[in-house]
């Protein structure tokens, strides 16, 4: 084989490694899957939240198994089933045109979130991104997303590990 054809087929080699990486993160997949999971479980969610906010509490962040939690023993044990560790309860009344609490549910595990800097579930009536079949990003990043799932939900994650 002679030098120029070694060097075309080391060219040709590096450019296919470099376009189809097969080393590479599938992030398409891991966001359907994270979609698919919560559309599977949304009831379970969707009890817990409306049990949270039934309790009247106000900002604070809770364990899923606190007995603070006001959760029905079921439900705390099937999200903590799901790998949710903690729940974070955001007042928002600072928008007059709607008041509420944002739940933010924390998930540590099935979720594949030791990808993510942030990642959370979040109930928030307000939200426009949690309108179904929203895909938000961030404008001028590929690494802020946001999924709406429909009636005040969204599956929000951050890629990288800048603070903003």
């Amino acid at each position: 084989m002679n030098k120029t054809t070694l060097i075309i087929c080391c060219i040709t080699i590096t450019l296919v490694l470099i376009v189809c990486n097969p080393f590479r993160k599938s992030w398409d997949r891991i966001y359907k899957a994270q979609q698919e999971l919560f559309t599977t479980n949304r009831q379970t969610f969707q009890n817990s939240a409306i049990a949270m906010l039934n309790a009247k509490m106000t900002d604070t962040i809770v364990l899923v198994t606190d007995s603070a939690l006001h959760l029905p023993q079921n439900l705390a044990d099937s999200l903590a089933g799901l790998g949710v560790k903690k729940i974070e309860m955001i007042s928002r009344s600072a928008d007059p045109t709607c008041y509420g609490t944002e739940l933010r549910f924390i998930p540590d595990s099935l979720w594949t979130h030791e990808r993510f800097s942030v990642f959370f579930i979040q109930y928030n009536r307000c939200d426009d991104r949690s309108k179904a079949g929203v895909h938000w990003k961030a404008e001028g990043s590929d690494h802020k997303h946001a999924f709406g799932m429909g009636g005040g939900w969204l599956i929000y994650s951050d890629t990288d590990r800048d603070p903003f």
